[in-house]
């Protein structure tokens, strides 16, 4: 079962998803859950499989595919999108897809649409939907896939082991991006400092300080120009840093039984602390930034915890000269978020619009090649896999820390509350409580504790949901 901390056993076997990669080489609202879908569903409240879509030629009708990903991921799913377009205007269908990017609304837009009961995209092609997918599938709006898919000739063998996460034996969502975080290091920075990644990694909590502090920047006055460790003061990324450091010290949010906390103690102020101490004592992060993205790609940020995803974007930078290392041991341990970028249907009232979004997934699958040979996404797909495109593109010679992250069993996944977002990287829940932390408005204690309280009383709603790896 996919608990916090059983998930590292269960992780582990994606060794060969990164291993073969490299050798061959943001949530969901606050409050309550979404109304139920209509229509009679099996429990829990999950969506049946759809009726058989009718066997005659398809109706001229125009569908609705949202995209939750980021440059350059997010703009070549929507070329594929064309091309699929174009080639259904070529054979006369009348089938058209439009696409939106949601990738800074889509709490507002899903919590929009199961108030509405209507205005679900029929495709969503997005990142790691774990953190707020279980939820939607209990209220009956997303669609069990494999009797979706069997329909239009998927191939299911085609997945490569151990990258379909299931939930009573059936698939809700398509992994198509298993990934996890590392570090990236400037190495313009690094060189101008005297450090040398090689001889001297940042390899340690305490080492990365000391890199953080060799390549940060100030100015006059003594305001960092320069991040030496690229953070927010506010937001998404501080409070990233603060679960990997909670993680490497063998606590989590959530404990292994899915009901009740563990980072309201010593591992969670030690933490917070160092969060606290890279703005206020170390001076290595500047907090008035608030674009975590640009300061990367702008040569603004030294070191960068991020995922895997990073690397497509920023190896047409011919001003960004860079390299990745395995994420910090603190005190002997590591942590690195993994996350299964997905794809998934929504409930529909009209069954020839779920039976198309099943085709226009099926075609995707079918011609990713192309997709993954410009970026550093890993496949979860046999075919691309094992083409020369994917084999022999420049993404593979960064991926080694990811590849040990899984290899050594160090990686976490994200956490699927059917009630509220419980996750490290975006949960709104979190951002709100510890912000008040970095901004030096309540005390550690005080962040913790309110923190806690809220937690718990999520969890005392609904436990985590508890996906199997297949």
């Amino acid at each position: 079962m996919a608990k916090q901390h059983m998930t590292r056993r269960k992780l582990l076997a994606l060794i060969i998803i990164v291993a073969a990669s490299v050798a061959i080489s943001a949530c969901a609202p606050v409050g309550t859950v979404p109304p139920a879908a209509p229509a009679a569903t099996s429990a829990p409240a999950a969506a049946t499989a759809a009726p058989a879509a009718a066997t005659a030629a398809p109706q001229p009708m125009t569908l609705q595919a949202w995209i939750s990903r980021g440059a350059p991921q997010g703009d070549l799913l929507a070329q594929m999108i064309d091309k699929y377009n174009a080639e259904q205007e070529a054979q006369g269908t009348g089938i058209k897809w439009e696409y939106q990017s949601v990738t800074d609304s889509i709490d507002a837009k899903l919590a929009a649409a199961a108030t509405a009961g209507k205005g679900f995209p029929d495709a969503y092609l997005g990142d790691d939907s774990l953190a707020w997918s279980s939820r939607y599938i209990q209220a009956g709006w997303v669609m069990p896939l494999n009797d979706l898919l069997d329909e239009v000739g998927f191939d299911w063998s085609n997945f490569r082991p151990n990258t379909r996460w299931t939930l009573d034996g059936k698939d809700y969502f398509l992994s198509y991006g298993p990934s996890g975080f590392m570090q990236y290091i400037n190495l313009d920075h690094a060189k101008e400092a005297g450090l040398d990644l090689e001889k001297d990694p940042p390899d340690t909590l305490d080492k990365m300080v000391e890199w953080a502090e060799a390549m940060t920047k100030r100015d006059a006055s003594g305001n960092v120009t320069r991040s030496g460790f690229l953070m927010t003061g506010t937001g998404l990324q501080p409070t990233v840093v603060w679960g990997h450091v909670l993680e490497s010290l063998g606590g989590s949010l959530v404990a292994a039984d899915g009901k009740t906390t563990n980072f309201n103690n010593e591992k969670g102020k030690q933490a917070a602390q160092f969060v606290l101490d890279l703005l206020n004592k170390y001076k290595v992060s500047d907090p008035n930034v608030t674009d975590r993205y640009k300061e990367w790609q702008t040569g603004n940020g030294s070191i960068f915890w991020s995922g895997n995803w990073v690397i497509g974007s920023s190896l047409p930078n011919e001003n960004l000269h860079f390299d990745t290392w395995r994420m910090p041991a603190v005190e002997g341990n590591r942590a690195a978020q993994a996350s299964l970028e997905s794809m998934m249907i929504f409930k529909q009232d009209d069954p020839a619009r779920m039976h198309e979004a099943a085709k226009l997934i099926k075609w995707i699958f079918d011609n990713f090649t192309p997709y993954y040979a410009q970026i550093g996404d890993i496949t979860s797909w046999k075919p691309v896999e094992a083409s020369a495109e994917y084999q022999n593109r420049p993404a593979n010679k960064f991926l080694g820390p990811v590849d040990q992250a899984y290899t050594e069993g160090f990686t976490f996944p994200q956490n699927s509350n059917p009630v509220q977002d419980l996750n490290y990287y975006g949960s709104s829940l979190l951002i709100r409580n510890l912000d008040n932390v970095w901004l030096g408005e309540w005390t550690i204690e005080e962040g913790l504790n309110n923190l806690d309280k809220e937690v718990q009383e999520v969890l005392d709603q609904a436990p985590l949901v508890q996906f199997e790896l297949k």
